[in-house]
Formats: C-alpha cells, structure tokens, sequence
C-alpha cells in the first residue's frame, strides 16, 4: 500500500519567449510522472493569471511593498492615512498583512514618540521644583492636577477651531506642564500661608478669594497676547489654540477644583498622621512591656 504525500511547492516556470506565451501554453506543458508518462501541467497544478508586483522587497525579514501617493493638501498627512487604513482593513481582512505608515506619517510618529518622552521628563522636573519649593511630597500631586484640565481644554479648542493635533499642537501641549501650574501654585502657597492663623476651610476661601484677580489678570494677559498670533497664521494657529484654550479651561477649574483636592489631601495627611501616631505608641508601649519582663 502506497502512503499519498500530498505538499504545496512554489513553482516557477519561465519559457524563453515568456513576454508571448499564452496561458493555455502554459497548461499544455509536458511533465513527466513517476511512471514515467508523460502529462500535461493542468493535469495537476491549478493555473490562473494574476497581477503580481513588478518588485518585492525585504524588511526586517519580510516581504514588503512600498506605495507612494499625492494627497489634497487641505488635509493632513495622518488624515489621509487613517482613511487609507480603514480601506485597507476592510478589504483585506482576511489576508495575513499589515499596513505601516513610510514617509512623512513615518517620520511624524516618531516626532510623537520623542515629544511623548520630553513630555515626561517636564512633568518629573516640574515636580521635583514643586517638591523642592513646598517641602512636600504630596502637595505637588495636587498642582500638577491642572495638566490634565488644560490637556483636556487644548484637545476641545483645536477641534472647535477646525485643526488637527500635529506637532506644533504637541508643542503647545509640552508648553502647557509649565504654565498651567502656575495658578495652583499661587492658590496653594497663599493657602499654606494662612494655615498658619487659620482652619483649612477658611484657608481655601481667603485664596480664591485674594488670589482670584491676580490668577485671572494673568492668564487674560497671556491668552491676549497669543490669540492673536494664533488667529493671524495658519502656520502657529495648532499651538496657538493649544495655549489659549488649555490655559483659559485650566484656569476655570482649577479655582474650582484645586482647593477641593486641596481639602481632600490635608484631611488624607490628618489621617496618616493619626494613624502613623497610633502605630507608633503601640509600638512603643510593645517595647516597654518588653522591657519590663
């Protein structure tokens, strides 16, 4: 009993006059089998005619095709390429493939990955200033809550203005970690000043009540003098409206915010502070027991 061994071969087949034989040519070629017959080669391949790449080229141990295409340049380059991948998606699906982005999107990304990297460094070095300047661990946790305000403010403002987050806006972003601070910071200091005569409440109000003018004037003055650079050039107009709505929606809800996370953390410290104190006579009056015996 013969065993069947069935195997799928890639096979080239190149006649001399290949740029004018037919496919029917093709079929019709002589093969010789293992009884020493002779067949024909649509006897036991399929054959079909498709259109293949003029040029296949290697990366990273795979095969690769590069396109290339002009665009509208209305619309940006990452525009154009998330519409080119959801085609590419939905058509190709069930094919072992993946679509990767080359030129211009290419370089983009990685300017991203960059900026995502120099924007961490500016929160730590922001933090490690704030630690330094109150003497604190935890109170820089709640200044720095006002990035995510102005972040979330920038985000809204370029999609109200009609402009995409590309790299100026990034910039815009990187900007931001310094200047939206800096409202919490006047609150918090002025507030740890009145700690000293008054309760935290009282604290909380007598600052945003003193310090609301000064945080105002500020960024009225900063908004004022970006506003128009940003309205007058398409060139600064993404990190303009970056600056200009990050700064002015941080502002609004740190005066809200801030003093209530302010409150929240003094009553977190009371507790620990209780709570470490409690541990700590327990740990003595263990000792002196200890000592006794």
């Amino acid at each position: 009993m013969k065993k069947e061994i069935i195997e799928d071969t890639n096979v080239i087949l190149r006649p001399s006059n290949y740029r004018n034989s037919e496919i029917s040519r093709i079929k019709a070629l002589p093969i010789a089998n293992v009884n020493n017959g002779v067949i024909r080669l649509s006897d036991v391949a399929e054959i079909n005619l498709i259109q293949g790449a003029d040029k296949v080229s290697r990366e990273n141990g795979k095969f690769i095709i590069r396109m290339s295409f002009s665009y509208d340049q209305s619309k940006s380059s990452s525009e154009i390429f998330e519409g080119a991948k959801a085609l590419f998606d939905t058509e190709y699906t069930s094919f072992d493939v993946q679509m990767n982005a080359g030129g211009d999107i290419e370089d983009l990304q990685e300017s991203f990955a960059e900026m995502a990297s120099n924007m961490s460094l500016a929160v730590f070095l922001v933090y490690m200033v704030l630690a330094i300047q109150f003497n604190s661990f935890s109170q820089p946790f709640v200044i720095l809550l006002s990035i995510p305000f102005g972040i979330a403010g920038a985000l809204y403002g370029l999609t109200l203005m009609g402009q995409t987050f590309g790299l100026f806006a990034f910039v815009g972003v990187i900007s931001l970690v310094g200047i939206v601070v800096n409202d919490s910071i006047v609150l918090i200091d002025f507030a740890n000043n009145k700690r000293k005569t008054m309760t935290v409440n009282k604290a909380i109000l007598s600052a945003c009540t003193n310090r609301m003018n000064p945080v105002f004037a500020a960024t009225l003055t900063t908004v004022g003098g970006i506003l128009p650079l940003a309205m007058g050039s398409e060139f600064y107009a993404e990190i303009g409206y970056t600056i200009v709505f990050g700064l002015s929606f941080a502002t609004t809800l740190t005066l809200v915010l801030i003093p209530i996370f302010y409150k929240e953390l003094d009553g977190l410290n009371n507790w620990c502070t209780k709570l470490f104190g409690i541990m700590k006579a327990l740990f003595i009056k263990g000792e002196v027991k200890y000592a006794n015996r």
